[in-house]
Parts: structure tokens; sequence; C-alpha cells
């Protein structure tokens, strides 16, 4: 423990004392921002080219798996993978250069550094992609084992039903997946540790790729318990450390919203400069660990007699770098006090005075009666919902029924498939009593009861759900509303982009949406007329372009305040909530804010502050 000590002692000083913090922050700087210009880009056209390859503009969810299933889709992650690993080797790279020029006593300028890594770059990029398929054959028996553990275990009941009831076979498999995910943690440490000499022998002493590798698992043999010990405290510091320095500001921006609520100025410019302070150590302890961590790598590659002669290192420029001093602090603050001031004007840009979006009742009001029942709806047209968004399935007899899962083991505790069950045999099954004694007597309603319900009084969205057992959904949905002559009063949406592929081609005229909460490609050319995106995803810059495209865009689940006020500000056309009355109610709030309490809001949301303390 002494030694630990004496270590961190000492690569601490030598980051501060020594001043060797300057040059490197300057070198780190340079690689974030250089990744920032082509990392995006080519990353953006990587994944452009491969999605094309699939014939589509864009990926969604259920299509992501699918795609990585594919040559192409394995081409695709492979391809972004390794471009990821190359600019975090890059950036390490760089500072380790540093630390090494620093340590020996030479010039650690920027453009000596930036030499060095550019005549090494091809063995750099080649060791990076040898680093991935070495982690990725590790990988793939542990993730196998995952795979074969859900499919034994887990396979004959709806995943809904295992996330709610947690019965002992689906604990009996997080216990398995867990200890398969710490093994193939152990396994990709030890891996890395037998890699912990590859990328200075690459730097240093211009070796192969494949000759640094064998170099590098030769020279470890001895020293595998310090090296991942080093790795170790990088790796779980780092976070439980920027976790302690920001917790006293985010806990005190939390207490200051209920007690500033009232002097708006004051707050929101403590709230900005709380929001500026963690984005600012967060990114400086990152630095400091990282470059803690290549010092120490720099250091055990001199005592493994690695290191070569100082007449080995590169002739510096006949007008060296200054390394960063009182002028370039400077700089670097007029700078984050830009970003501070365009992240302040992009809040109010955002913050636009927007009152009207739709109310869109999750599965009808699913937070105060059981999801997909005539209860849920009937609550929802009293709550003042706009829309009713249900779920609809078929059953043997091809019956078109509310229902979310692909059985019943959940709300009915049975487990009969939806596909299995006769129309007849719902009437018998009761769904209510496990949210509520109360809801006993509530049964699984069909489509047409649902519609017969809200006709006049709220519009419906039918969301097609697909479990692989459909025979015509699409074209069933389409007669019982068109049996109703409701067809204005109805939108449809779905996960699986075919589905509303098939009620396009069926209907053209139809409102059309696709459901995502992640995906590949531009989901705005698309051929839909609105996107149902998670909350996560539902960003302003994608929200302006979807209108652009004259896209809708409706966002779930969204269930506090903060956050459904936020996502109206942000251009939101509808939310989906399992709270209808509590939009309803943030929604008529809303109008009687000024912008400077909106962007209080934004800012609350962006802290994470209990909903409770803007209900008030």
């Amino acid at each position: 423990m002494g030694q630990i000590k004496a270590q961190l002692t000492d690569a601490w000083e030598f980051l501060t004392k020594r001043g060797a913090w300057r040059p490197m922050l300057t070198v780190h700087i340079a690689v974030l921002l250089l990744s920032a210009l082509l990392f995006t880009p080519i990353t953006a056209a990587t994944v452009r080219t491969l999605v094309s390859l699939s014939g589509r503009a864009a990926l969604s969810d259920t299509e992501i798996a699918s795609f990585l299933l594919n040559p192409a889709g394995a081409i695709a992650a492979l391809a972004i993978t390794s471009i990821a690993l190359t600019i975090a080797i890059l950036d390490y790279a760089a500072l380790m250069t540093t630390a090494w020029a620093l340590h020996r006593g030479e010039p650690a300028t920027l453009m000596a550094t930036a030499a060095r890594i550019r005549g090494t770059a091809p063995a750099l990029v080649k060791l990076a992609l040898r680093l991935i398929l070495r982690c990725l054959a590790a990988a793939l028996p542990f993730i196998a084992g995952i795979g074969a553990t859900y499919w034994g275990l887990l396979r004959h009941n709806d995943i809904n039903y295992y996330l709610a009831e947690q019965p002992p076979e689906f604990i009996t498999a997080v216990i398995i997946a867990t200890l398969l995910l710490i093994a193939l943690g152990v396994v990709l440490i030890q891996i890395t540790v037998s890699w912990f000499y590859a990328l200075p022998l690459v730097l240093f002493r211009h070796e192969s790729s494949k000759q640094a590798k064998a170099h590098s698992e030769e020279t470890t043999k001895g020293q595998r318990k310090a090296i991942a010990m080093w790795l170790g405290l990088w790796i779980f510091g780092t976070p439980i450390l920027i976790s302690l320095l920001n917790s006293p500001l985010t806990f005190g921006a939390r207490w200051l919203i209920p007690h500033l609520r009232d002097h708006l100025p004051a707050l929101s410019l403590a709230l900005g400069s709380a929001l500026v302070l963690t984005t600012t150590l967060s990114f400086l302890t990152g630095f400091a660990t990282l470059s803690l961590l290549a010092y120490r790598n720099v250091r055990m590659f001199a005592a493994a007699g690695l290191d070569l002669p100082t007449t080995d290192s590169p002739k510096p420029e006949a007008k060296p770098h200054v390394p960063l001093g009182e002028k370039s602090l400077l700089a670097l603050a007029a700078l984050v006090l830009l970003f501070s001031g365009a992240l302040t004007y992009r809040w109010l840009g955002q913050i636009q005075m927007r009152d009207e979006t739709l109310i869109i009742a999750h599965r009808g009001a699913s937070a105060t009666a059981p999801e997909n029942t005539m209860a849920a709806i009937y609550q929802a047209l009293e709550d003042g919902a706009h829309w009713v968004e249900i779920d609809v399935q078929e059953t043997a007899d091809g019956e078109i029924v509310l229902f979310h899962d692909s059985d019943f083991k959940r709300v009915g505790r049975t487990a009969l498939n939806i596909w299995d069950a006769q129309s007849s045999d719902l009437d018998q099954i009761e769904i209510g009593s496990w949210f509520a004694p109360e809801f006993a007597s509530e049964t699984t309603p069909t489509l047409r009861q649902a519609l017969e319900a809200c006709r006049n009084r709220a519009g419906v969205l039918i969301e097609l759900k697909y479990y692989g057992h459909d025979e015509m959904l699409e074209q069933r949905v389409i007669n019982i509303v068109e049996d109703l002559q409701m067809v204005d009063q109805v939108m449809i949406m779905s996960l699986q982009r075919p589905g509303i592929e098939k009620v396009r081609q069926l209907r053209p005229d139809w409102k059309i949406g696709l459901l995502s909460s992640v995906a590949v490609g531009d989901l705005t050319r698309l051929d839909v007329d609105f996107l149902g995106l998670n909350a996560r995803a539902a960003t302003k810059p994608l929200i302006e372009r979807a209108h652009r495209a004259g896209i809708d865009v409706f966002v779930w689940t969204v269930n506090d305040p903060i956050s459904m006020s936020s996502l109206t500000s942000r251009g939101a056309d509808g939310l989906i909530t399992d709270k209808p009355a509590l939009a309803r109610d943030v929604l008529q709030q809303r109008k009687d804010l000024n912008p400077g309490e909106r962007l209080l809001l934004e800012l609350a949301h962006i802290f994470g502050s209990p909903s409770r303390q803007l209900e008030q």
C-alpha cells in the first residue's frame, strides 16, 4: 500500500509541481479538437454508406439488431468501433509521448508530439485493429453463454412478465449473466494488461504492431498484478472521483431550486455556473487521471528496460511550441466563457413561447388504471387526453384486441400466448387485479370497443404489436376503422417498419408513424407522418430536422412535469404519457410562465431536480 501511495504521489508531483500538466493539457485539447473535427463526419459517412447497403435511409430499434448480424452491419460496427478506439489510442499515445519527453528532460512540444504520432500512425491503427479483434474473439463465448442462458430460461414467456414479476428463473438468468459479464471483464482486463507495453513499443521503439504485441506479452509477465492495479485505479477511480467532486455542486443546485425559485435571475446564474463548473471538473478530472496513467506507463516502460537512449528522440522544431502559459490559459478561459455563452444562447433559443402540444394517453391513463383496459381509456378521456394510445394484436380466431405483451403472465397470471387465445377465452381472464383490486372485473377489450368509446371525444393512436405470429393485422385494423367510419380519428404506428409500410401501401392517405428509441441513419428521411421518439432521443436539433421534413414528433414516455415542460419547449408535437391529467395541468401552468421561468425549468431538467420542487 505504501508503494502505491508513493507512486501516486510521484505521478501527481510530476503533473503539478513539475508543470507537466501544461503541455499535456495542450496536447489533450488538440487531440480532442482534431477528433471532433474528424470523427463525427467520418463516423457519419461510414454509417450512411453502410446503412445505404441495407436499402434504407435509417434503421430503427428492431432493425438495428438484425442489421448488426448481417455482414454490412458487422462491418459498420467494426468500422465505428475501430475509429473510436483509434482516436482514444491516439489521445493516450499523445499524452504518453509528452510524458515520455518530459521524463527524459527533452522538449515536450506539440509539434514534436505530432511528428512522432504521425510517423507511427499506421502501426497505431494496426495495433487498434488487433486489439479490437482480440477482445471480440475473447467476448464471443461469453456473449454466446448469455444468449444460451436467455434461450434456456427466459424464452418461454414475455420479457415484460420477467421484468415485472422477477420469478426464480429470471433471477437465475440475471445471476448467470452477471457472472459471465464479470468473467468477461476479467478476461478483457487480462488482455489489456498483457498489451500494456505495446503502445510505447510502437511509439518509442518503432516496432510493428505484431512485434509490439508479442514483446509486451513477454515483458509484462511478473508485472501484471501492478499493471492491473493501475488500470483498475483508472477505470474505477475516474468515475468515482468525478462523482465525488461534482456531488456538492449538483446537490447545491438542487437545493437552490426551491429556495430561489422567486429570484429567477440569481437562480439562473447559479444553475448556469454550476453546469459550467461540473462540466469543467469532469473534463479536468478525466484528463488528470488519464495523464497519471500515461506517466506511470512511461515509468514502468523505462523500469522494464525497454526505453531507448535520448539520441533516438526526434529533433525539436527550430521554433519550439511554447507550453501552455498565462496567455494561453486566458485564451482557454475565454473559450470556456464563449462556450458557456453559446450554451446559454442555445437554451434561450430552445425555450419557445409555445404551450400547445398533444396529450397522448399511453395505453390509456395507465398510471391510474390498468393498461389497455376500458377503465384506462375512460380515465384518459376524463383526464382530457387529446389522443389515446393503445397496443393491438390478433387472437387465434382473428379478433383484434388491445394487448401489449406476448402472453398473459404479467397481467393475467396465465402463460397463454395472445396468438393462441380464442376471443371467447379473453372474457374469462381478468387483467386488472395485478394493478389494484378494484379493477378485478377488467378483461381484454377489442379494438372496436376502444374506438367506439373514443369516437368524437379523442383520437386513437394504434400501435401495431408484432411477435412473429401476425396474419392479417394491418388489414383487419383497417377494416375495423373503416367500418366505424373513424379514419380521420386514427393514427397508426409501430416499432416494426414493415408493418407501417404495409399500412402505407394499403392506405396511402392514412397518418402513420415509426416508434424508435435508438436509430442509425437519418429518421427524418423516412416516408412517415410522425416519429415516436424516446424522451432521451428527442433533442431540439432532431425535432427541428423532423419539422423541416414535415414530420411531427411524439415523445414517450413522459411522466414528470419538468420533462413535459422541457419537451414542449423543444417543440415536441405530442407527449405520450401515463399521466394525461398531470400533462394537462402542466400545459395550463406553462401559459403563465415567462421566458426566465421556462429557462429555470430547462436548467432544473438538466440537473435532474425532483419534480415536486417545481409542482408547487
